[in-house]
């Protein structure tokens, strides 16, 4: 029986996990913006050309948020590594871009 059967509460608590994720993931981008709570303005704090990036509070977030993908790995019972490679080997095969001097991968859908 996996994680997901009926009637157990699992999808509340997972539910409930990805709220988490999506909250941390905001999280990661006030930091970016230079918004974090208790932005840390100790002066040797590394930060990225001066946009404000406290890269030691953004790797704290991303942290974070692998911590929380890893236990929603767990609670719902499907191999994270598995699912990672797959994934991986799906955007190997995807076409890139050069959009405004950056290399994107994605399934772009030409209108």
């Amino acid at each position: 029986m996996t994680a997901l059967a009926a009637g157990d509460g699992m999808e509340s608590v997972l539910a409930h996990r990805v709220v988490l994720e999506v909250d941390s993931v905001h999280e990661s981008g006030d930091v970016v913006k230079g918004k974090a709570k208790g932005k840390n303005k100790d002066k040797g704090k590394k930060k990225n050309k001066g946009k404000g990036k406290d890269t030691a509070k953004l790797a704290e977030e991303c942290a974070d948020l692998l911590i929380l993908v890893i236990g929603t790995a767990i609670a719902a019972d499907f191999d994270l590594r598995k699912a990672f490679w797959d994934k991986m080997e799906t955007i190997m095969q995807r076409d890139s871009r050069m959009i405004n001097g950056r290399i994107r991968v994605s399934e772009f859908r030409d209108a």
